[in-house]
């Protein structure tokens, strides 16, 4: 029992935990950016950037300004000016929609803040003094050390403005704003601006003649930084502290400190504090003309800023690429549009035809129920199967015949190549349900014959271009081979079978390449088609000629293979008397590829007899026709003893009979032919 209370109880603890966790987890990564900064900028933003994403996915507004805050100090410490102005803004603008008082404030301090660290002097006084008059009215105090820090720092830095007249009021005021800090900070309880205000108030009592005071409080300030490892605030500490020197005359502390705070600024990778410590040092080596210090810091500089300009160059860069992005996906969906409206006319088109095939489908399947249904006996079982049998495939016949004496007529009369290529495909796919019927049956035949191989891949080519132009893909034909010997129907559907799928799965643009070769038997011709879309998975391979076999690929979208436009290939292929083979390339892309026969000679003298040598039988009987020249047609014995030492072969065995023939019947001519064979490679 105390077991079983113990799991429950843990078993609770972990499920009110992972509730915290799912219910503040934007505020835990804000906490962790705010760890992480500025000791480690890109971190903090990293973190900042999920808290963002998360806040705006939840619709919650307060935890979207506590971000932008949070971003637009980072941001201004990587000295990224257009995105700080942008979260500066939108934290003004959100807490203004939601009537956010205390956030409205804080935001005004802000963009105070920012617009001085960009020496906009002239309004970031404004945004300040403005977050201050809303504290007083409403009797928000809890951001008023934090606006009375800054606006300090502001006319700290208007006596040093340009574009302002140089007035000492501004210090004097500067000073008092650093005790009205103070003062609110000691009756809030709030240490947290404690250390920046020693610094702003130590650096303008130096500035106003008290350097000894101003010293003592630096070195406060220097002591609560190091204590509480503000980062962000101790290298400017340092660089005052060396300025106090300087003004004192003591040169070495002078340089103590600022090498210390390029160590530090260094360390942290503090990009903003990098550049103003070794302006200092360049300032004070050049001042001591000592050169060579003053041209190693340079060049520290000059990488600063190379640096800087390169991360500007690389966020000008990717938001070109995404408007250019953006204009690439706005043309491909005007041109899916467009595509849209014309597959809508063809589909109308062509909506009779898919319904036929459905009811047949359908009837096929209701037929197939009822003969399952009818099992009483043995023999009446293989009685009704055999009438369904006969029925079907009749039915199924009668079926396929209606429907190719529309789809011609539609390919007769149709003037849009779209529409005549869809008509194409669908009476292709009528004759392989025909042509498998068939096989099945044992009644599928081929009748082949000698055909040009430029004719039947310039006729492939034409009517398949409009599928190729849809996805402008480009088409390589290569043959070396002048004649097939196939069924020009069935091998062209074959070919046009296997180029549909490599279009199908092509990638827009892309090519696909058609070889004829000879190969190395030097009788038959190889024909592959090679595509460069997904590859077949492995364990698909196997299966990928069989009867209603589908490639299971996710990446083909919107497509449902019938199954059989590679089953009939491979039936094709294997009545000709060869097979068909499928492979994955390993530079990408698919090869399919398959043997015929083809005519690699021009025929010979023998062509009345109807012999018809290969290349290489000839090159095989030459030295032995060089020697029958020589040798009268009366001479039988010694004509019979070349005879003999010919090596065999089918068409050789058939010429050495006719050549006995011809010499038995004293027959000058057809011997004198038979042995004026004209090898042509």
């Amino acid at each position: 029992m105390k077991k079983k209370f113990i799991v429950l109880a843990l078993g609770l603890a972990l499920f009110m935990l992972n509730k915290v966790r799912a219910q503040y987890p934007g505020k835990t990564l804000l906490k962790v950016a705010e760890h992480y900064f500025p000791a480690s900028i890109d971190s903090a933003k990293f973190y900042a950037k999920q808290a963002y994403r998360y806040f705006e996915s939840k619709n919650d507004t307060l935890g979207l300004i506590d971000a932008s805050h949070t971003l637009l100090k980072i941001y201004k410490a990587k000295a990224n000016v257009d995105s700080a102005k942008l979260y500066g803004y939108l934290a003004i603008e959100l807490s203004e929609k939601i009537n956010d008082l205390p956030n409205l404030i804080l935001s005004y301090i802000e963009i105070g803040e920012f617009s001085r660290s960009i020496y906009r002097n002239d309004i970031s006084d404004k945004y300040v003094k403005e977050g201050i008059r809303i504290s007083l009215k409403e009797k928000i105090y809890e951001h008023l050390p934090y606006a009375y820090n800054r606006l300090a720092a502001i006319y700290f830095e208007k006596f040093f403005d340009k574009n302002l007249a140089k007035d000492s009021s501004y210090l004097t005021q500067a000073l008092s704003f650093i005790d009205s800090s103070f003062y609110w900070a000691g009756k809030l309880n709030d240490s947290t601006y404690n250390c920046s205000n020693a610094n702003i108030k130590g650096t303008l009592l130096v500035h106003l003649g008290s350097i000894d005071s101003g010293i003592e409080q630096l070195k406060q300030a220097e002591e609560l930084a190091k204590r509480e490892k503000n980062f962000g605030e101790y290298p400017y500490i340092l660089m005052n502290l060396a300025e106090s020197y300087r003004r004192m005359g003591n040169i070495k502390f002078q340089e103590k400190y600022l090498l210390q705070a390029a160590h530090l600024v260094d360390s942290i990778n503090y990009q903003e504090g990098q550049w103003f410590v070794y302006q200092r040092l360049f300032s004070k080596y050049r001042r001591e003309k000592n050169f060579k210090k003053a041209l190693d810091v340079h060049l520290v500089i000059d990488s600063l800023e190379a640096a800087a300009l390169k991360k500007n160059s690389n966020r000008k860069m990717k938001e070109f690429k995404v408007e250019v992005e953006s204009q690439h996906n706005k043309q491909l969906l005007e041109y899916q549009k467009r595509e849209i409206v014309q597959q809508h006319k063809i589909i109308l088109l062509l909506a009779s035809i898919f319904i036929l095939l459905a009811v047949f489908v359908i009837i096929l399947f209701r037929l197939y129920r009822k003969n399952v249904r009818q099992k009483h006996s043995l023999e009446k079982k293989n009685a009704d199967i055999e009438r369904l049998l006969k029925f079907q495939e009749s039915f199924r016949n009668m079926i396929i015949h209606d429907i190719k004496n529309p789809l011609s007529q539609i390919l007769y009369l149709s003037s849009n190549n779209i529409i005549d290529n869809a008509a194409r495909r669908i009476l292709s796919l009528v004759n392989n349900i025909l042509d498998l019927s068939k096989y099945e049956s044992g009644k599928f035949t081929i009748s082949p014959q000698w055909v040009e191989t430029s004719e039947l891949l310039a006729s492939i080519k034409q009517n398949m271009q409009v599928l190729f132009d849809l996805k402008n893909l480009k088409v390589d034909i290569h043959y070396t081979c002048k004649e097939l010997y196939v069924d020009k129907d069935v091998i062209t559907r074959v070919i046009e079978n296997i180029l549909n799928n490599a279009i199908r799965f092509s990638p827009v643009g892309e090519r696909i390449k058609v070889d004829v070769d000879l190969d190395d038997a030097y009788n038959e011709a190889t024909i592959s088609i090679v595509n460069w879309g997904p590859q077949i998975p492995d364990d698909e391979m196997p299966r990928i000629f069989e009867f209603y076999s589908r490639c299971n690929d996710g990446s083909i979208q919107n497509y449902r293979p019938t199954g059989l436009g590679l089953s009939f290939c491979k039936m094709a292929v294997e009545a000709h008397g060869f097979k068909i083979f499928a492979e994955n390339l390993n530079s990408g892309g698919v090869r399919f590829w398959f043997k015929v026969t083809a005519r690699i000679l021009v025929d010979s003298h023998c062509k009345d007899n109807s012999i018809i040598l290969t290349f290489r039988e000839q090159v095989i009987i030459r030295p032995y026709l060089e020697r029958l020249h020589e040798i009268g047609v009366n001479e039988t014995s010694r004509i019979m003893s070349i005879i003999e030492k010919i090596p065999g072969g089918a068409n050789i065995d058939i010429w050495k009979q006719q050549l006995e023939n011809a010499i038995f019947n004293s027959d000058t001519e057809a011997y004198t032919k038979l042995i004026s064979l004209n090898i042509v490679p």
